[in-house]
């Protein structure tokens, strides 16, 4: 092998690795965003219980835990 195609074909390798970290890392952001959705979700879940809760709904709702 002479030194230009080992230079040829180690660049192309640096290429390669470089479009691979490239594609793994927007695969990353996609997962991240997958789970964020998610966390946003439950969040909507909980502030839709939350916001049905009124001051006589939790004092009843101690009331009967005290008897």
């Amino acid at each position: 092998m002479t030194t230009g195609t080992i230079k040829d074909s180690k660049q192309q390798l640096v290429q390669a690795f470089q479009l691979i970290r490239t594609e793994r890392r927007k695969l990353e952001s996609k997962i991240a965003t997958k789970q964020e959705e998610a966390e946003k979700a439950k969040n909507q879940e909980i502030l839709t219980a939350a916001s049905t809760y009124t001051v006589d709904s939790i004092v009843k709702g101690l009331a009967d835990l005290q008897l």
